[in-house]
């Protein structure tokens, strides 16, 4: 797969890949546009990629429904997605979603994660150090 050809043509602001080799952590955060306010989208958590590019794949192709739905709905966001691929065998989840949370701070606001497939609510509030940029702190 020739990745910059495929941003480029899709319309993609970047393809961010966040990695924590004590964590385990290898993720990837598509943000499609924030023309209309900061990427907003879920984490799927998921195992089951058999490459790295068919996960590059899933998460442009999913970053680009995000910026389409956040437009329907009227919503002051763009579109993004991120993909955790999920070590096989035994890992530390709550060590892994936090090296996530450090590594999605560290864009600066422009992405905005939610919870998706394998990436519940309870371990998304993990995530972020400051929940600056998560939408999944709990409700009062």
């Amino acid at each position: 797969m020739n990745t910059f050809t495929h941003l480029l043509e899709g319309g993609y602001e970047a393809l961010h890949l966040l990695a924590d080799a004590k964590a385990g952590l290898r993720a990837l955060v598509g943000i499609h546009s924030t023309k209309r306010g900061p990427a907003l989208g879920g984490t799927r958590a998921l195992a089951t990629y058999a490459s790295e590019d068919e996960a590059i794949l899933d998460v442009l192709r999913l970053a680009r429904g995000m910026t389409y739905k956040a437009a329907l709905a009227g919503l002051p966001y763009g579109g993004g997605k991120a993909v955790i691929m999920l070590p096989r065998g035994s890992f530390d989840r709550a060590r892994l979603f936090e090296a996530f949370g450090r590594a999605v701070d560290s864009l600066g606001g422009r992405y905005i994660t939610t919870e998706d497939r394998g990436a519940a609510s309870s371990t998304c509030r993990t995530t972020r150090p400051t929940r600056a940029a998560s939408s999944t702190s709990p409700r009062k």
